[in-house]
């Protein structure tokens, strides 16, 4: 069975925000974004838990004082088992823990909220479900700014390759993946990112996908926090300016004794 903290481990990141001046605590998949929106899921629906306790502040400890950890997976379970729906990211402010999935049908999914919440009569539960096709709540209210999610994607890697003995001073080619919603905004990409000597080593095609053509540059740099983080913010905001997406950076493993198998380096390191 998926559950809450298991869903959590992979492509997850919490993070602090507001909501209505209100302090508010996020948990979102930032991993979902590659592929959003998915044609099969129209509804988003959103499970507003209510607390038992007020929290200081308007926040709440899930497990304590908040919407229980076990109401939540079941919810969870209810509305994804068997390729119902997707669970994206949760919001919990105002001593309330809001849920947020996009499911396939909305009456099945309101039914089966309904078998699920039933058992819980202490916990005020609500829901509400609208037409979304494009995932706006996912893009626009879940996702954390985009310098807040490349900070922590260039940290993640960094902190890995230094556990591993990498002085991060090094030069050794980094390679970069963006993505684009057409063939054309990727080759002006391409040809922007050539004047700052960077090197297409790869394209490529997901189809069904929000922005399926991707491509991989590549350049010497080193990897070093500072430098990464200006690196990487010139290729994010490049990439915006096509109405494209920056997605990860990839580099070889650099000790005493030389590189690392880079095939074993981009599966290890790749930022997610």
């Amino acid at each position: 069975m998926t559950d809450i903290a298991s869903a959590t481990l992979a492509q997850w990141q919490h993070y602090s925000g507001s909501v209505n001046q209100r302090p508010a605590r996020f948990s979102v998949d930032l991993g979902v974004a590659a592929i959003a929106p998915l044609a099969r899921y129209p509804f988003v629906m959103q499970v507003k838990i209510g607390s038992e306790r007020a929290a200081t502040g308007g926040l709440e400890a899930a497990a304590h004082t908040g919407a229980p950890v076990r109401l939540q997976n079941q919810l969870l379970e209810a509305l994804t088992a068997g390729d119902r729906g997707r669970f994206v990211g949760r919001c919990t402010t105002d001593n309330s823990c809001y849920i947020y999935f996009y499911v396939a049908h909305q009456r099945d999914s309101r039914a089966r909220i309904a078998a699920v919440t039933t058992a819980w009569p202490e916990r005020p539960c609500e829901n509400t479900v609208a037409v979304e096709p494009t995932w706006k709540t996912y893009f626009s209210f879940l996702q954390p700014s985009l310098e807040f999610v490349r900070h922590f994607r260039n940290r993640k890697t960094c902190h890995a390759l230094q556990e591993s003995g990498d002085s991060l001073l090094t030069p050794r080619p980094i390679s970069h993946r963006m993505c684009f919603a057409t063939a054309e905004a990727r080759t002006k990409y391409e040809y922007a990112g050539r004047k700052f000597g960077f090197q297409r080593i790869a394209t490529s095609v997901l189809p069904n996908t929000r922005l399926p053509y991707h491509i991989v540059l590549m350049r010497s740099d080193t990897p070093e926090a500072a430098e990464i983080d200006g690196i990487t913010a010139a290729l994010t905001w490049l990439a915006v300016e096509f109405s494209g997406q920056y997605l990860s950076w990839t580099s070889p493993l650099i000790v005493e004794s030389g590189f690392a198998d880079s095939a074993d380096i981009q599966r290890k390191f790749a930022s997610r």
